[in-house]
């Protein structure tokens, strides 16, 4: 194989195939007869992450269409495959009732306005509040690189629930208080790699970004840590973030660079895939102020450590868990895509990793500019109705999203005519009596309304 083509599609790998290990934890319990916490009323929440939505875009590194070919996460049809999922995701997460959804970032395949707006929409089908935390893809430019938050802040952030109390630390962390427990939300960082400080490489590269990324990422800042230092430290604390502090190997010396990121508190666990600044600080202070469970993800895995609490503390009995939770859409590293399930119970902490059930009784509809269906300069969107005369999609006047239909989803439009990033709506369960049409919006001026009855090909089941 041409060495060119070897490395371009090792680059286009996932971060986490290269730096991950195999080592499993599906379920664990923490139980503490005196309990936690002041709420006298239970409560369930889900763990999601690495929802991925969205695809690689490779145009600006190579337009040999034989390697794009070859790589399957340049075709924009993938990302129906990533949204597919994640909303078989959301519709298995439904069925346990949660009070909220805690999502530890990666939400995104790369720094995307269109695929932002995509997971923002998706989102508005659940009636349930979801708070966000950003991942190192959410920041990457198409092909692999950069630290830009910007979309995720303006997209995204207005979605983190009723949340008005931040940190004031400069990265958008926030917490917020549920039944006696304080919620903290971080921002772990971009891609990072040590060898910065010895090596002379060009930080721009994308060869250096997803080989040479070690830990993989800059972690937390001073002051970051100096504001969790401003809560209480009696209250039981849950964290959630996107990288791990906690792994089951060290990280790893890398071909023929001699340097590797140092583990100076090894005896809490290994240190590869995780934060690289303040990682041994920030996990002392989970253990000495009530942080009782640090979620995050990244990995692609589950994976659970547990810690007893110091000496120095006596008054808390309970173990702590730094846990790793498998992708919302992706499955990797031996696992099937999924989430984690926790229940609060009269002070005891329970949790399970869950595999998303696999399903084919959904009905799902697409839209891009490689359909052509509509002249460019239009703004399309899809519109199903069913039986009752419910419907989900675009309005054909006011362009609004429309989703009256129970089980339904819809990317939406972009707010822009059709592009290279498809459009997605999916109806649970499957239902071949819907209406479904594809149409321009509506101008003001009376223009006739042109429509476009659905090829038959995009009314298919489709399985992944």
């Amino acid at each position: 194989m041409d060495p060119r083509l070897f490395l371009i599609i090792l680059l286009m790998m996932p971060l986490s195939v290269i730096t991950l290990a195999d080592t499993v934890t599906a379920a664990d319990t923490i139980a503490d007869a005196n309990g936690v916490g002041d709420a006298n009323e239970s409560f369930t929440f889900v763990h999601m992450t690495d929802a991925h939505i969205g695809y690689y875009d490779i145009k600006e590194l190579t337009d040999d269409p034989s390697i794009c070919k070859l790589i399957k996460v340049v075709d924009p049809k993938s990302m129906v495959e990533s949204v597919v999922k994640f909303t078989d995701t959301l519709q298995d997460i439904k069925t346990h009732k949660p009070d909220f959804i805690l999502d530890t970032g990666d939400l995104v395949e790369s720094n995307n306005l269109d695929f932002f707006n995509a997971y923002a929409e998706i989102l508005k089908s659940i009636d349930i509040p979801v708070y966000n935390t950003p991942g190192n893809h959410d920041r990457r430019d198409r092909y692999g690189q950069g630290d830009n938050l910007t979309n995720y802040y303006d997209i995204v952030k207005p979605l983190n629930g009723s949340v008005d109390t931040v940190l004031l630390d400069d990265f958008g962390d926030y917490y917020f208080d549920w039944k006696g427990y304080c919620f903290v939300g971080l921002d772990s960082g971009a891609d990072y790699s040590v060898y910065t400080e010895w090596r002379d490489l060009n930080p721009t590269m994308l060869l250096y970004l997803l080989l040479l990324c070690t830990p993989e990422s800059n972690g937390l800042w001073c002051s970051q840590m100096e504001r969790l230092y401003t809560l209480d430290p009696n209250i039981p604390k849950i964290i959630f973030m996107h990288h791990p502090v906690i792994n089951d190997k060290d990280d790893e010396n890398l071909y023929d660079y001699k340097v590797k990121v140092p583990n100076n508190c090894s005896d809490y666990g290994g240190n590869d895939a995780c934060i690289a600044k303040n990682r041994c600080d920030f996990i002392d202070y989970c253990l000495n102020n009530h942080a009782y469970l640090v979620l995050t993800g990244h990995t692609h895995k589950d994976y659970v450590a547990v810690h007893a609490p110091p000496v120095a503390v006596p008054a808390i009995t309970e173990p702590y868990m730094f846990i790793q939770t498998r992708s919302a859409t992706k499955d990797e590293q031996g696992y099937k895509h999924g989430y984690r399930v926790i229940n609060i119970t009269d002070g005891v902490i329970s949790n399970i990793s869950a595999e998303t059930t696999p399903t084919l009784n959904r009905s799902t509809f697409t839209l891009s500019l490689a359909d052509s269906v509509a002249e460019p300069e239009a703004i399309w969107g899809i519109s199903v109705r069913d039986s009752l005369g419910r419907h989900t999609g675009m309005n054909w006047t006011t362009g609004d999203i429309e989703r009256e239909i129970p089980g339904s989803y819809y990317t939406g439009h972009y707010n822009k005519p059709p592009s290279d990033t498809p459009q997605v709506l999916v109806v649970y369960p499957a239902d071949n009596s819907l209406e479904v049409v594809y149409h321009a919006l509506e101008c003001g001026d009376g223009t006739t309304l042109v429509t476009k009855e659905p090829d038959e090909y995009v009314q298919k089941v489709v399985d992944f």
